[in-house]
């Protein structure tokens, strides 16, 4: 496995970051599986982006993972993931398979609204998911 980081900036802080992972694993038959991931960052230094390349021959084992945040700065609280979408294919035009909310301290939201108040302590209270279909 090749592990590639973004380089750091010219003045501190500096993050150590992933760029993307490169995997070619060998089994029985001989053959190699070739994947590679690559990653992307908000402001704060969360994952706000994956995108997921299997076979380079096979763009059906692709995936594409989209991450939102809330964050609450007041309480320093700015790692929690708010919403995240989930792609069957990494190309912008590839189908969503699933979405998720993730709600904090009490605001779990509603049969028809998702949670969206700010994390006040990020105590997660509940997770709502929401497949291709809308349930």
């Amino acid at each position: 496995m090749i592990t590639a980081y973004v380089p750091p900036g010219p003045t501190a802080p500096h993050a150590c970051q992933v760029s993307y992972r490169h995997e070619l694993a060998y089994g029985s038959s001989g053959v190699a599986r070739n994947s590679m991931t690559y990653f992307q960052y908000d402001k704060f230094g969360n994952v706000d982006h994956v995108r997921e390349i299997g076979d380079p021959q096979d763009p059906t084992d692709d995936r594409l993972i989209l991450r939102s945040y809330r964050p609450a700065t007041g309480p320093c609280i700015v790692g929690l993931p708010w919403f995240e979408q989930r792609f069957a294919g990494a190309g912008p035009a590839a189908p969503l398979l699933r979405s998720t909310y993730y709600c904090y301290d009490g605001d779990n939201g509603t049969a028809s609204v998702n949670c969206s108040g700010m994390p006040s302590k990020g105590l997660l209270t509940a997770v709502q998911a929401v497949d291709d279909t809308g349930h």
